[in-house]
């Protein structure tokens, strides 16, 4: 299986007890490990499909790299945000990932969307998500305009010689 990376990455750290990982208020290693520990087996299975919807068409190297800059978001997000409840789960790196890959707009609403949806249930971390999900897409759009500005500038060297 092609994406067999982000199934392992989710599920090896899974435990019933999520209480001992979940990020608190007084813990700071919690805020690197949260996102490896599921609520329960609906959670862990949600995550893994998101996961795979999102990283399914892209290559392993490229897969890694995306997993690496979505946990690095994850973390300062935790230590960003104040923190009411225990957080668990790997969908903050999730809608990281969803903001750094989104390239055409009119997804941008239906993302909004489900993140407003979530702030109707209570055990929900929606601040953490929205917070993840608009690094990420900052982040998309230093990456799309430096690369514009960076080939727009070769172009143009080129088309000198």
């Amino acid at each position: 299986m092609k994406n067999i990376i982000t199934i392992i990455l989710i599920s090896v750290f899974w435990c019933v007890d999520y209480h001992t990982m979940a990020v608190t208020e007084q813990s700071l290693y919690q805020n690197f490990i949260y996102m490896f520990a599921h609520a329960n087996v609906f959670h862990l299975l949600c995550n893994i499909f998101a996961l795979y919807v999102l990283l399914r068409k892209t290559k392993f190297g490229r897969q890694v790299m995306l997993l690496s800059i979505g946990y690095c978001i994850a973390v300062m997000s935790s230590f960003i945000i104040p923190i009411s409840i225990p957080v668990v789960g790997f969908s903050s790196v999730i809608f990281a990932l969803m903001g750094l890959l989104l390239r055409w707009w009119k997804y941008m609403a239906l993302i909004l969307l489900q993140i407003a949806l979530t702030m109707f249930f209570p055990n929900i971390a929606w601040l953490l998500h929205l917070v993840c999900f608009l690094l990420g897409l900052s982040i998309n759009i230093l990456v799309t305009v430096y690369y514009k500005r960076y080939y727009a500038h070769k172009k143009t060297i080129t088309r000198r010689r």
